[in-house]
Protein backbone atom coordinates (compact mmCIF):
# COMPACT_ATOMS: atom_id res chain seq x y z
CA UNK A 1 0.00 0.00 0.00
CA UNK A 2 1.11 3.14 -1.12
CA UNK A 3 1.07 6.54 1.31
CA UNK A 4 -0.10 10.31 0.40
CA UNK A 5 3.03 12.58 0.93
CA UNK A 6 1.78 15.76 -0.74
CA UNK A 7 -1.54 16.79 -1.94
CA UNK A 8 -1.07 18.27 -5.00
CA UNK A 9 -4.99 19.59 -5.13
CA UNK A 10 -4.60 20.86 -2.00
CA UNK A 11 -1.79 22.98 -2.28
CA UNK A 12 -3.10 24.21 -5.91
CA UNK A 13 -6.53 24.97 -5.16
CA UNK A 14 -9.13 24.55 -7.55
CA UNK A 15 -8.15 23.46 -11.23
CA UNK A 16 -10.74 23.36 -14.27
CA UNK A 17 -8.59 20.12 -15.57
CA UNK A 18 -11.90 19.35 -17.69
CA UNK A 19 -13.30 22.02 -19.78
CA UNK A 20 -15.38 22.34 -22.92
CA UNK A 21 -14.32 23.85 -26.18
CA UNK A 22 -16.85 24.67 -29.12
CA UNK A 23 -16.49 26.58 -32.22
CA UNK A 24 -18.77 29.94 -31.86
CA UNK A 25 -20.67 28.84 -34.79
CA UNK A 26 -21.27 25.36 -33.96
CA UNK A 27 -22.77 26.64 -29.86
CA UNK A 28 -24.84 29.00 -32.44
CA UNK A 29 -26.24 26.61 -34.65
CA UNK A 30 -26.53 23.79 -31.72
CA UNK A 31 -27.58 25.84 -28.36
CA UNK A 32 -29.90 23.66 -27.33
CA UNK A 33 -27.86 20.67 -27.25
CA UNK A 34 -24.80 22.23 -25.33
CA UNK A 35 -27.29 23.49 -23.07
CA UNK A 36 -28.40 20.15 -22.47
CA UNK A 37 -24.95 18.94 -22.08
CA UNK A 38 -24.11 21.25 -19.70
CA UNK A 39 -27.07 21.09 -17.96
CA UNK A 40 -26.22 17.45 -17.10
CA UNK A 41 -22.44 18.00 -16.24
CA UNK A 42 -24.52 20.50 -13.86
CA UNK A 43 -26.54 17.99 -12.57
CA UNK A 44 -23.70 15.25 -11.86
CA UNK A 45 -21.53 18.21 -10.35
CA UNK A 46 -24.43 18.70 -7.85
CA UNK A 47 -25.05 14.92 -7.25
CA UNK A 48 -21.25 14.54 -6.29
CA UNK A 49 -21.59 17.91 -3.82
CA UNK A 50 -24.99 16.65 -2.16
CA UNK A 51 -23.73 12.81 -1.43
CA UNK A 52 -21.62 10.83 0.96
CA UNK A 53 -18.01 9.81 -0.39
CA UNK A 54 -19.39 6.17 0.27
CA UNK A 55 -22.22 7.06 -2.61
CA UNK A 56 -19.87 8.70 -4.96
CA UNK A 57 -17.31 5.99 -4.76
CA UNK A 58 -20.13 3.37 -5.30
CA UNK A 59 -21.21 5.08 -8.12
CA UNK A 60 -18.18 5.43 -10.00
CA UNK A 61 -16.61 1.85 -8.98
CA UNK A 62 -17.92 0.31 -12.54
CA UNK A 63 -15.38 3.06 -13.94
CA UNK A 64 -12.47 1.78 -11.56
CA UNK A 65 -12.94 -2.34 -11.45
CA UNK A 66 -9.39 -2.41 -10.47
CA UNK A 67 -9.99 -0.83 -7.33
CA UNK A 68 -11.48 -1.38 -4.40
CA UNK A 69 -14.07 0.80 -3.26
CA UNK A 70 -12.92 1.53 0.32
CA UNK A 71 -9.80 3.03 -1.52
CA UNK A 72 -12.14 4.72 -3.84
CA UNK A 73 -13.73 6.00 -0.85
CA UNK A 74 -10.95 7.73 1.02
CA UNK A 75 -9.93 9.20 -2.45
CA UNK A 76 -13.26 10.68 -2.99
CA UNK A 77 -13.47 11.89 0.56
CA UNK A 78 -10.19 13.38 0.43
CA UNK A 79 -11.45 15.46 -3.40
CA UNK A 80 -14.18 16.53 -0.59
CA UNK A 81 -12.64 17.92 2.16
CA UNK A 82 -10.28 19.74 0.38
CA UNK A 83 -12.27 21.12 -1.64
CA UNK A 84 -10.82 20.01 -5.21
CA UNK A 85 -14.74 19.55 -7.31
CA UNK A 86 -16.00 21.80 -8.66
CA UNK A 87 -20.07 22.48 -7.91
CA UNK A 88 -21.11 24.41 -11.02
CA UNK A 89 -19.87 24.59 -14.83
CA UNK A 90 -19.01 28.27 -14.66
CA UNK A 91 -15.25 28.99 -15.37
CA UNK A 92 -14.00 32.54 -13.24
CA UNK A 93 -11.25 34.25 -14.23
CA UNK A 94 -9.58 32.80 -11.31
CA UNK A 95 -9.76 29.08 -12.82
CA UNK A 96 -8.63 30.09 -16.20
CA UNK A 97 -5.67 31.63 -15.01
CA UNK A 98 -4.85 28.63 -13.00
CA UNK A 99 -5.55 26.30 -16.12
CA UNK A 100 -2.98 28.56 -18.31
CA UNK A 101 -0.52 28.51 -15.23
CA UNK A 102 -0.64 24.28 -15.62
CA UNK A 103 -0.42 24.27 -19.36
CA UNK A 104 2.60 26.94 -19.53
CA UNK A 105 4.64 24.65 -16.65
CA UNK A 106 4.26 21.79 -18.43
CA UNK A 107 5.40 23.94 -21.15
CA UNK A 108 2.63 23.25 -23.46
CA UNK A 109 1.26 27.08 -23.69
CA UNK A 110 3.43 29.35 -25.52
CA UNK A 111 1.11 32.60 -24.84
CA UNK A 112 -1.82 33.69 -23.15
CA UNK A 113 -4.86 34.79 -23.89
CA UNK A 114 -7.50 36.78 -22.44
CA UNK A 115 -10.06 35.33 -20.58
CA UNK A 116 -12.92 37.49 -21.88
CA UNK A 117 -11.60 36.48 -25.55
CA UNK A 118 -12.61 32.94 -25.43
CA UNK A 119 -14.22 32.27 -22.53
CA UNK A 120 -18.58 32.18 -23.03
CA UNK A 121 -19.98 31.36 -19.44
CA UNK A 122 -23.62 32.57 -21.01
CA UNK A 123 -24.75 28.88 -21.20
CA UNK A 124 -23.04 27.56 -17.79
CA UNK A 125 -24.44 30.70 -16.05
CA UNK A 126 -28.32 30.23 -17.33
CA UNK A 127 -27.88 26.17 -16.64
CA UNK A 128 -26.90 27.01 -12.44
CA UNK A 129 -29.64 30.32 -12.76
CA UNK A 130 -26.71 32.83 -12.60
Amino acid sequence: MGYVVASVGAESGKVPYTTYIVAPDKLEKNRDIYVAFLRAVYKGQQWVDQHTAAEVAEAIAPQFADSDVSLLTTVVERYKSIGEWKTDPVMTEEDFTKLQDVIEDAGQLTARVDFAAVVDNSIASKVVGK
